[in-house]
């Protein structure tokens, strides 16, 4: 059998019930909305707790003058029709124009009521202090709707006190000794309607500062769970990278003697090999080792560079004739894909300290990407500056199909590449330039992409000062550039 007490526990509150009231005279699109759930409580409980209020005080006056009649009727149907809004909110959704009508409302019926029953000194002027309040409650931050309030009422109590003053007065109905008795009950219930909005609005603090607390405590946790991935990312990315330079080694090793029997095959080093195919298999081995060996070695050089033991090592080197053999090692590819291939460096050697083989493998990177993504007909231009502020500047262009503004970014990342590059269908690991500018920065000097689609790519490699070790002369560069041109066919 269920006890009495565990029978009222089950039982919803008064107030439970209350709430679920005030919430149904609100519709959904209110409800479903925090704010506007808050405000339009405030408008709805108002509503049912201060027409009673006033029906009570428009009740006594009712009992002092026995000659009221029609503005008896009047001030008491003003009074009763705010129990009427709540239920026009629930039918329209219209908060604000029912909440501006209201206080205009209440403002009319206040005044109304203070020129029949004592003018200045009425027992109804005191209900003209919740009217802005109600407006900041209502209406928040906007500016606009709460000095709509505060004027209209500002003007109609000028125009009721010049009234007062200028025309025949205020009529006395019923006696002054008995105004003094529904003036003290109806600062009571002006005091009392007010303490009600405070309560409820210290209430929504209250309410706003646990939601507040509640999100900043789901906030915390979101963010412990995202260092916590971010974390995890980093040590997987971390033990790849070192699984990957750990096995330098091992991948290389084996390709280097693949590439090398194949040549020694393919060029029948130790007598004929029978069979003429054989030789030329032999020779599609080796370079298709030569360039899994180049992606392999990216790879790994990248690997080294994230887990930090990359070193540069540090040697004196000539970086015009650097670029000009890279150039004639790139003819033949050149020449297949039908672009020109050209070089405009200083008369003169330019001198530089630094690791050979890593600017090499920079130089190689960005001159190969620049005919790789140029089409047939195009060109691909190599141009060497030294100066004495800046340093030394190489820079590649090519007119090739470019990239787009919003692809610039992600060309910087390993693996990836742009859109248009995938269906040009240029291949590669997309680690090419990535690496070329962790080389560069490794130098101390910086690479930068300028490009837009279809007019072509320009990267330019800076590296400081203190890498040069010819300072700059006088003559700027060759009269002409050197150039690779096509083979006739």
């Amino acid at each position: 059998m269920i006890s009495s007490a565990a029978h009222a526990r089950g039982r919803p509150s008064i107030a439970s019930a209350l709430a679920a009231f005030v919430d149904w005279l609100m519709p959904l699109a209110i409800r479903v909305d925090p704010h506007r759930r808050r405000r339009a409580r405030l408008f709805v409980v108002g509503h049912l707790f201060g027409t009673p209020i006033g029906l009570l005080l428009a009740a006594y006056i009712h009992a002092v003058d026995a000659a009221a009649s029609g503005r008896m009727w009047l001030l008491t149907g003003g009074m009763a029709a705010f129990l009427l809004y709540p239920l026009a909110l629930r039918l329209t959704g219209w908060f604000n124009l029912l909440a501006l009508a209201s206080m205009e409302h209440l403002t009319l019926v206040i005044l109304f009521g203070a020129y029949h029953y004592g003018g200045a000194a009425s027992p109804f002027l005191p209900w003209i202090v919740p009217i802005p309040i109600i407006a900041v409650l209502h209406y928040g931050p906007r500016v606009a709707p709460r000095a709509m309030v505060l004027g209209a009422l500002a003007m109609q109590l000028f125009g009721f006190f010049l009234i007062g003053a200028l025309g025949p007065g205020f009529p006395r109905h019923i006696p002054g000794s008995s105004l003094t008795t529904a003036g003290i009950f109806s600062v009571l219930g002006a005091v009392a309607f007010v303490t009600m909005i405070a309560l409820y609005y210290t209430g929504t603090i209250t309410e706003q500062q646990a939601e507040l607390r509640d999100e900043v405590l789901s906030h915390r946790e979101t963010a412990e769970k995202l260092r916590d991935a971010r974390d995890e990312a980093e040590r997987a990315n971390f033990a790849k990278s070192q699984f990957l330079a750990n096995m330098s080694h091992e991948l290389r090793t084996p390709l280097n003697a693949i590439i090398g029997f194949s040549e020694i095959i393919g060029s029948e080093l130790l007598g004929p090999v029978g069979t003429a195919k054989y030789a030329s298999y032999s020779k599609d081995i080796a370079r298709s080792g030569l360039h899994l060996l180049k992606m392999v070695g990216d790879i790994l050089d990248l690997a080294q560079i994230e887990t930090g033991s990359f070193v540069l090592g540090e040697n004196d080197f000539e970086l015009v004739a650097l670029v000009d053999m890279t150039a004639r090692q790139l003819q033949p590819f050149a020449e297949l894909r039908g672009v020109a291939v050209a070089v405009n460096a200083p008369l003169g050697p330019v001198h530089m300290r630094g690791d050979e083989p890593r600017v090499k493998q920079i130089v190689i990177n960005l001159m190969s990407n620049a005919v790789k993504f140029t089409g047939r007909g195009g060109s691909a231009r190599t141009t060497v500056t030294q100066d004495a502020q800046r340093g030394i500047i190489f820079k590649v262009t090519d007119t090739g199909i470019g990239i787009a503004p919003v692809d610039i970014h992600r060309m910087m990342l390993p693996f990836e590449q742009a859109g248009r590059t995938m269906q040009r269908g240029a291949g590669g690991t997309g680690l090419g330039l990535p690496l070329a500018r962790e080389l560069v920065m490794r130098h101390g000097g910086t690479l930068a992409l300028e490009s837009a689609p279809g007019k072509g790519t320009t990267v330019t490699v800076t590296f400081p000062p203190e890498r040069a070790i010819t300072p700059p002369r006088l003559e700027e560069s060759r009269p002409e550039p050197c150039q690779y041109p096509l083979k006739s066919a």
